[in-house]
């Protein structure tokens, strides 16, 4: 989280509605963040973008673990509304299942023997999984997201690896628009750290739909 985030009454942001005013207002360096001046956000006129400036993003676009103050709704100095960022972890597989079983929730699918036995899925513990089960992914993951709620939530978001999609999921604790008093503690993001099995802290992604 910005170190410079306040408990203001509302964004210190503008739109490109916003009246006129006398303060200096922040703007990103496009040298420095060249997928900026590709995103699509409340100041942007853009609503799309093309194949090459959509490559840009994807290659220039990294994770902050410190929320710069431009991107920061909450943050000063004033500022043109940012995309959306969210703070969370890369959607791990191999923890989601150590998780799940942990808390009961790992979901396998049905399958058939080689004599045509239908072997009924479910929910199954670690001792009782073969290695022909196999974990139903979705509803494991639908499973593990009531229980996080409202801690974190699945959302997609650059800079995750993937080797299947363009993009990839994310455990989101909050976002760059949700006010300062509302974001977790250090204390409730270590608590969570531990409880998903991350070893590294949170970082600030930007969504996939900027």
């Amino acid at each position: 989280m910005s170190p410079s985030a306040t408990s203001n009454a509302k964004p210190r942001v503008v739109y490109r509605s916003s009246l006129p005013t006398a303060e200096i207002i922040l703007k990103p360096d496009t040298k420095k963040y060249p997928w900026y001046e590709f995103a699509i956000h409340p100041c942007s006129k853009r609503v799309t973008r093309n194949p090459e400036e959509e490559k840009v993003v994807e290659d220039t676009f990294k994770a902050f673990s410190e929320l710069p103050p431009e991107f920061d709704a909450w943050s000063e100095p004033l500022k043109y509304a940012p995309p959306e960022f969210f703070l969370g972890w890369p959607l791990d597989m191999d923890l989601v299942r150590a998780y799940a079983f942990k808390h009961n929730m790992a979901y396998f699918l049905n399958r058939y023997t080689k004599e045509g036995v239908k072997i009924t899925g479910g929910r199954k513990q670690a001792h009782e999984v073969t290695p022909d089960d196999a974990l139903h992914t979705n509803r494991t993951i639908r499973l593990m997201q009531d229980r996080l709620m409202p801690r974190a939530k699945l959302e997609e978001a650059y800079d995750v690896p993937d080797d299947e999609v363009r993009f990839g999921a994310i455990w989101s604790l909050c976002s760059n628009w949700t006010p300062p008093e509302q974001r977790p503690t250090e204390e409730d993001i270590a608590r969570l750290q531990e409880e998903l099995g991350y070893e590294e802290k949170p970082k600030w992604r930007m969504t996939t739909f900027a």
